[in-house]
Formats: structure tokens, C-alpha cells, sequence
């Protein structure tokens, strides 16, 4: 069961549990991940500050599609491709770790 039906970019139109606590949340418009707590304890607290800037008031367990997202992939790389994961270190590092 999705634990969310609102996110910060409109109502869910599509959501999977691609791991414990890890979803793909997905709207008309936008989308990215949503981490429970437990999951979200794999994030380091600089990137889960970048996400929360960008999740319109809820807070850092929403990492939006396009740049926050890649700190979901490098803190599960088990859930994605060696390319994805490569190119989320990139991301993560020049544009969250340089904003933090």
C-alpha cells in the first residue's frame, strides 16, 4: 500500500516499492523518490538538506526527479545500473555536495 497519495510536485499518479522504505513516486508533471525513515537514515543529512529545499515543505524524505534524485541512487546503488550509478556520483558531487 502507497503511504502517500499527495507529494510536493501534485497527486501521485503512479507509485512502486522498489525496496524496503525506497518509492518511485511519478505525477502528471514531475515525480522522483519518496524514503520512509529507515531508508532514509542511508542518505547522508547534507543531501537529505538539498532534497528538502526542493520539496515545496515536505521535508527531506522527497528527492525530486532532477538533480535530488541522485543521491537516492548513490545511497542505493544495489537498485540501479553501474551507468546510473556513475552518473548520480557525478551529479552528487558537483551540484549537492558543492550546495551544501
Amino acid at each position: 500500500m502507497t503511504p502517500f497519495k499527495h507529494t510536493p510536485w501534485g497527486n501521485a499518479q503512479y507509485t512502486q516499492e522498489i525496496a524496503p522504505g525506497v518509492w518511485v513516486v511519478a505525477t502528471a508533471s514531475h515525480g522522483g523518490f519518496y524514503l520512509n525513515t529507515e531508508a532514509l537514515a542511508r542518505v547522508p543529512t547534507t543531501h537529505q538538506a538539498y532534497a528538502a529545499r526542493w520539496s515545496h515543505g515536505f521535508g527531506p524524505s522527497w528527492f525530486e526527479e532532477d538533480v535530488a534524485a541522485c543521491a537516492v541512487i548513490v545511497a542505493f546503488p544495489e537498485l540501479f545500473d553501474a551507468e546510473s550509478v556513475e552518473g548520480a556520483r557525478k551529479i552528487v558531487s558537483n551540484y549537492i555536495d558543492k550546495a551544501a
